[in-house]
């Protein structure tokens, strides 16, 4: 519906948010506040692409006087999208080669494929890869081959069916919950790995790029910071998610169907993958040392690397950059040593070859070393049988010079920009900078500190309930909101709250940030969730339920996570002086 009328909602939108300009605020700010309705409303009914609406700030705030435009557009391209970004090349690096395939199908074959043990295989490989590409791209790599093994059960089922004297086949009913299962299992898997790294998920960096810039003096958030606090937590929610479902929609699982046959399915898709190619290493390698830079550039329990250069010259970022560009001076193949520059340099070229036809690729070098040349006919060119008898003169006496560029032709580099800049969701990159540019905007124009002292009458309740009414919100906002946009409107505001409340900023921004990613709701609540719904063995009401639950979940392990090793890693109990002298932006 919404579709079929944008452009009357876009006309109407701003007009019925025309009052908020009577709000009692400063100049600044109710001008603000408008503007960041009219974006919201865009988000939320998606009246424009998401990535589109994203733009909106570049041209509303400087329109309205709230912050100049070179302000505005310094959002898009900050420290923590070039985090984002590095980290989404790797990623795209690990599709090009299919390694994130074959990473998947060695977590299944090692689990096993009795029920409850593929639908653990599943989860965890989902999750593991959630956490360092896009949930998106990690949900439709993992759906098709959840596909595959579903499909054949259904197969080995009905064929048991069929043939005489056999035992008793598993129900179409029995199966059609096993598919159920896999297809949850799939989209909840790959939002709650998101969670557990600071680049898994675009809230994260919305939190960590807010709070770098609404507090400048403070510690930030580092990739080991956020890993040592979230993992433990995504953990834990992916083992609940696990029993949920296998009580929910196993709980007679046992005998369900042919284990063998599956485990055949996921095996002869291993094994369709061959040996792991240079390539695929090379790209391993990458992968591997990005995440140990990561980890111990800024452990905080011991001095990490970064403490070889000056305090807030190096970060995160900075190792995504190096990682990404080494994925293209990498060569895809392995050099094999210095050859004579004879076996580069016979056979057939289109200049001295004038007899190949448009679209005819020249003879390669190798075969006309290998293959027979025919003796010269009385038709045949000079050149031709100067190049014959060029191949089968022997080689000249004098050294020739070698040459170490494997092959001749110029190495192929190990990952192509073509092939990034299609796997790369340039979408999300912008709706980060837009979600920076509204938090920006809200700090600067005051409407953020409005909102908090607005909010001040929350201060009689304790922070922990707040948290929680907080979370509340949060979980029924992103339900039909994108992620990444409820954390731009909430991060900012919920930072004026915890200033006004004289609290620690993290104790609001840190279970707002996670409870945006409790997307389990609705098949429109997050693109995994959509694609497990296209598969046609899900209806909204089993998506519903278990979502509700699986939301419950999220905020009890949320908030039981805020007081145990938050309040280590953190020390959210006291209010930091850094807290005090928050940036105006």
């Amino acid at each position: 519906m919404v579709t079929r009328r944008r452009p009357l909602v876009a006309l109407l939108a701003p007009l019925l948010l025309l009052p908020l300009l009577s709000v009692p605020a400063p100049a600044p700010a109710n001008r603000c506040l408008w503007a960041t309705a009219i974006i919201s409303t865009f988000w939320a009914l998606e009246v424009l692409p998401l990535a589109v609406t994203s733009l909106l700030p570049l041209v509303l705030y400087p329109a309205l006087g709230v912050l100049p435009a070179a302000a505005v557009s310094t959002n898009y391209f900050k420290d923590k999208i070039v985090l984002f970004f590095g980290g989404l090349v790797v990623a795209a690096a690990l599709e090009s080669v299919e390694l994130h395939r074959r990473m998947a199908l060695r977590v299944l074959v090692a689990f096993g494929t009795k029920p409850p043990q593929l639908l653990l295989g599943f989860m965890s490989a989902t999750a593991f890869l959630s956490m360092w590409m896009s949930n998106t791209a990690t949900a439709a790599m993992m759906m098709p081959i959840a596909e595959g093994v579903l499909q054949q059960l259904e197969a080995a089922a009905a064929a048991a069916a069929a043939a005489p004297a056999a035992p008793a086949a598993p129900s179409p009913a029995a199966l059609q919950r096993v598919g159920k299962a896999l297809m949850l299992a799939v989209a909840w898997s790959a939002n709650i790995g998101g969670m557990a790294t600071l680049t898994g998920t675009g809230p994260n960096l919305v939190l960590a790029g807010d709070f770098t810039d609404l507090y400048p003096d403070g510690p930030g958030l580092s990739f080991a910071h956020w890993l040592a606090f979230a993992l433990p937590l995504a953990v834990a929610f992916l083992l609940c998610a696990w029993q949920l479902l296998v009580r929910a929609m196993l709980r007679h699982s046992r005998g369900l169907y042919d284990t063998d046959a599956a485990a055949a399915a996921i095996r002869t898709q291993y094994a369709a993958l061959g040996p792991m190619s240079f390539r695929e290493r090379l790209v391993l390698g990458d992968f591997a040392a990005l995440a140990v830079l990561w980890i111990t550039r800024d452990p905080k329990f011991i001095p990490g690397w970064g403490s070889l250069f000056e305090r807030g010259f190096v970060s995160d970022g900075t190792v995504a950059a190096l990682m990404a560009i080494l994925l293209f001076a990498l060569p895809a193949e392995k050099p094999r040593g210095c050859r004579p520059p004879a076996r580069h340099l016979v056979g057939p070229t289109r200049a001295s070859d004038p007899t190949l036809l448009d679209g005819q690729e020249p003879t390669s070098t190798a075969q006309v070393q290998l293959e027979a040349v025919p003796p010269p006919d009385a038709t045949a060119s000079a050149p031709a049988a100067d190049a014959a008898d060029a191949v089968a003169a022997p080689p000249p006496k004098r050294r020739p010079l070698a040459r170490c560029d494997g092959g001749g032709a110029p190495s192929e580099a190990l990952v192509e920009w073509a092939v990034v800049a299609r796997l790369l969701p340039w979408g999300v990159v912008l709706l980060l900078g837009g979600g920076f540019a509204v938090a920006d905007a809200c700090v600067a124009s005051g409407l953020s500190a409005y909102v908090g002292e607005s909010l001040v009458s929350l201060r009689t309740l304790p922070s922990a309930l707040v948290a929680v009414l907080l979370m509340l919100i949060v979980s029924a906002t992103t339900a039909v909101t994108s992620n990444v946009a409820t954390a731009s409107i909430f991060v900012p505001v919920v930072a004026g709250l915890a200033d006004s409340c004289d609290v620690h900023p993290l104790r609001f921004m840190l279970p707002v940030t996670l409870t945006c990613s409790l997307a389990f709701v609705l098949p429109v609540s997050t693109p995994p969730n959509a694609l497990a719904f296209s598969s046609g063995r899900l209806r909204v009401r089993d998506m519903v339920g278990l979502g509700v639950c699986m939301n419950l979940i999220g905020i009890a392990l949320i908030a039981l996570a805020l007081h145990t090793t938050g309040e280590l890693l953190f020390e959210l109990g006291e209010v930091p002086v850094w807290a005090g002298n928050r940036s105006s932006l």
